[in-house]
């Protein structure tokens, strides 16, 4: 780093992903235990497995398993696996990919001089943590569970430094010490949340104290939504369509990979970001427009006024703003209820939180 330049973070996709996204939660192990692939690699490779009528071990949302302290992993397919070799692998694939990424970048690494930093979740307890530990020494990150070369960071912590960091000049000059700030990580599976008082002036090195214990849910994450809008699935294609739909592992990472485009791109308090029209074409013969026809209208005799979905094409329907509201809605009910639950207790510790980030 060259005199008086600010340190920056580098940000890359270890799976090299077409696109910039947070890389997907998902590895995949062969019969054998045999590690295949990770992130979407992993859901791309397991639908064309199940196509080609092929079995391997398929594994998502597995972070949750270790929340509740359950021995074993789940895959797809209902076998189970041993979770720490299923996250101890997981950590090894993204260290031997930061490793390539550093020997790219500088040259020759010597491993034992790297500080590695693991966030985990604000939920988290300490067992937890161990847990991470051991994960970290079976991966081969470290040597031993005491090592030095290992800080375990608290998600949110971890965010609320960098929003300090990264704010334009104006808004970090507000943050002065004292000032109570509240950030809400949201990822795939959790909601974490963090209340802090600021012990620092903004030229001051980042140093804050709890003002309220961490806190959150740990089912409002985004994977819930893709949850609800299967839920609707269910109930548009009706009992017959929707098990094929699940059985058809291609067709179904397909459309999920487009809702998660519609997802991405919606916006309900902008017009232009209402359009939600959802191709399911993936379906092919399973699904032609007569067939399509029949389901709309099944579904919107059935259903509100403002949920109604419109054919548009042989294989496509626009979601309404309301039924896409709807898929997110349950999570923000949850989040909603407890922002508003700390921002009361912060103010009956006589520290009102004066800013709120979401990550």
């Amino acid at each position: 780093m060259e005199p008086n330049q600010k340190p920056r973070i580098e940000v890359f996709n270890p799976c090299d992903d077409a696109d910039d996204q947070k890389t997907t939660t998902a590895i995949l192990f062969d019969n054998d235990f045999n590690f295949l692939a990770f992130g979407n690699q992993a859901l791309q490779r397991y639908a064309e497995m199940l196509d080609d009528d092929e079995s391997a071990l398929l594994f998502q949302t597995y972070k949750m398993h270790l929340l509740h302290m359950h021995p074993n992993a789940i895959s797809a397919d209902g076998r189970e696996m041993p979770l720490m070799a299923v996250i101890a692998q997981s950590l090894k694939f993204i260290a031997e990919k930061a490793m390539e990424k550093l020997t790219e970048q500088v040259g020759k690494v010597v491993k034992a001089k790297i500080r590695w930093v693991l966030t985990v979740p604000a939920l988290w307890s300490e067992e937890h943590k161990q847990f991470m530990r051991k994960a970290a020494v079976e991966a081969g990150i470290i040597d031993h569970l005491n090592s030095g070369n290992l800080l375990l960071c608290l998600e949110p912590e971890g965010a609320s430094i960098q929003c300090r960091e990264d704010s334009e000049e104006s808004l970090k000059n507000q943050m002065d010490k004292g000032t109570v700030v509240m950030v809400l990580d949201c990822g795939g599976g959790t909601v974490d949340i963090t209340v802090h008082r600021l012990l620092c002036t903004p030229t001051e090195i980042f140093l804050c104290e709890e003002l309220l214990p961490s806190s959150g849910g740990c089912e409002w994450g985004s994977k819930y939504v893709d949850f609800h809008f299967e839920e609707f699935l269910g109930k548009f294609f009706g009992e017959e369509l929707y098990e094929i739909y699940k059985k058809n592992a291609t067709a179904r990472l397909d459309i999920l990979k487009h809702f998660e485009m519609l997802k991405r791109k919606f916006c309900p308090g902008d017009p232009s970001g209402q359009r939600c029209r959802l191709q399911l074409s993936y379906l092919g013969e399973e699904l032609n427009s007569k067939k399509l026809e029949e389901l709309v209208k099944n579904f919107n005799e059935n259903n509100p006024k403002e949920l109604a979905v419109k054919k548009r094409s042989a294989s496509s329907i626009d979601l309404p703003p309301e039924l896409m509201k709807s898929f997110f809605q349950p999570l923000f009910e949850n989040i909603k209820n407890k922002v508003q639950e700390l921002m009361e207790a912060a103010n009956a510790k006589g520290s009102p939180i004066g800013f709120i980030f979401m990550v």
